[in-house]
């Protein structure tokens, strides 16, 4: 059920575009809303979405200027504890323009606590999306680790609606009225794929380094080691430094980025297709609080899914209570090729697979139902007092 139109304004860091990560998936709820609300985006970027207004800000001069110094470090650490890139005047402009019902933001950078103020001077409700742990995912000085995490839980409890994407992280975050749990949205504007016969390759298409880097690289030596590897990397080209990258090349287990029209095919006809999550200290919040969009955005495929990732982290937390995929929760990429290949062989399995992974796509991460759950969230941020 649609809820009454609404004027919707997003005010954030993370500029809405079809790319990758949170961009991508603000993109998707922006572009439907749009299609029955009134939407304008606010942010430093020039990336439209379709049916949207867009006013591009302006940082502050003196923020352009320290943005651009040595000590740029230290500026985005402020800007990100207390949003001093833009000025409040600046938005509040925008705002009294457009006179939205509900300020939508991301956790993420300063832009979420001009809206906040904004918000408040105005009495308009803020509606803020948690898409993971953000005080973690730059190196920022370690002066400001602490004031950061305060903002960020601040941030939780002052927005009217909060939309987070996992339980874990909802439930880190703490006791909130209107708290609601909201998974990636797989893309909504691409036709459900044609089964197809199955192939025994196994799939991991993203980036290649970052977070799970170590956890890539030792699969990816293992790949090599092995004479039938069923693992085929896509995704950006990592330039590693070591010649692994160029040893992959020639050994045919890693293709490089290709488009998805091209991709596509395979990704629908895959053995299996693989999610990898960090088992390193290092990345165990993003592990354990953010939830993997290419999890929901594979289910669309019906193939089986592989979890390899700590038992703590989010997708494997979600595969065992649903049973949606295969978890392995050992770091030896020996024992995730083992596993693979009982995936691929073993009679029963990979049918059981990925009658789960259409069940997921049909129910838990539906668009339809996802968009409706996001649109309801702002719905309640402008009804409750």
């Amino acid at each position: 059920m649609r809820c009454r139109k609404l004027r919707v304004m997003y005010v954030g860091d993370v500029a809405p575009a079809d790319t990758t990560s949170g961009a991508k998936l603000l993109y998707r709820h922006l572009r439907l809303a749009a299609e029955h609300h009134a939407v304008e985006t606010v942010h430093f970027d020039d990336s439209i979405v379709p049916g949207c207004g867009h006013t591009r800000l302006r940082p502050r001069r003196l923020a352009s200027w320290a943005l651009a110094s040595r000590r740029r470090r230290h500026f985005a650490a402020m800007d990100a504890c207390w949003g001093v890139r833009a000025a409040d005047d600046t938005v509040a402009a925008a705002t009294g323009r457009f006179h939205p019902d509900v300020l939508l933001t991301v956790a993420q950078g300063g832009l979420c606590f001009n809206a906040v103020r904004v918000g408040r001077r105005l009495g308009l409700p803020v509606a803020t999306i948690f898409h993971d742990w953000s005080p973690d995912w730059r190196q920022h000085p370690a002066w400001s680790q602490k004031p950061m995490e305060r903002a960020f839980r601040r941030l939780y409890r002052e927005s009217r609606a909060a939309l987070c994407i996992s339980e874990a992280l909802r439930d880190e975050l703490g006791e909130h009225a209107h708290a609601t749990v909201l998974p990636p949205i797989p893309d909504p504007f691409l036709p459900v794929p044609t089964p197809a016969a199955a192939a025994h390759e196994v799939i991991y298409a993203g980036m290649l380094n970052g977070l799970v880097e170590p956890e890539v690289r030792a699969l990816a030596e293992a790949c090599l080691a092995c004479k039938d590897s069923p693992v085929t990397f896509y995704g950006p080209r990592p330039y590693w430094g070591d010649g692994l990258d160029e040893r992959l090349l020639r050994h045919g287990c890693y293709r490089g980025y290709q488009p998805l029209a091209e991709i596509d095919p395979r990704l629908a006809a895959a053995g299996a297709l693989l999610v990898i999550m960090p088992f390193g200290a290092a990345g165990r919040r993003f592990a354990e609080f953010s939830f993997p969009s290419k999890l929901a955005e594979y289910t669309r495929y019906g193939r089986p899914i592989v979890v390899w990732g700590p038992e703590y982290c989010s997708a494997a937390r979600w595969a065992k209570a649903t049973g949606g995929a295969a978890v392995v929760s050992d770091p030896s990429p020996l024992a995730l090729l083992r596993a693979l290949e009982r995936v691929i062989h073993v009679d029963g399995e990979a049918e059981t697979l990925a009658h789960a992974a259409r069940a997921a796509f049909a129910d838990q991460f539906s668009p339809a139902r996802l968009q409706q759950e996001f649109e309801q969230a702002l719905a309640r941020a402008v009804d409750v007092p």
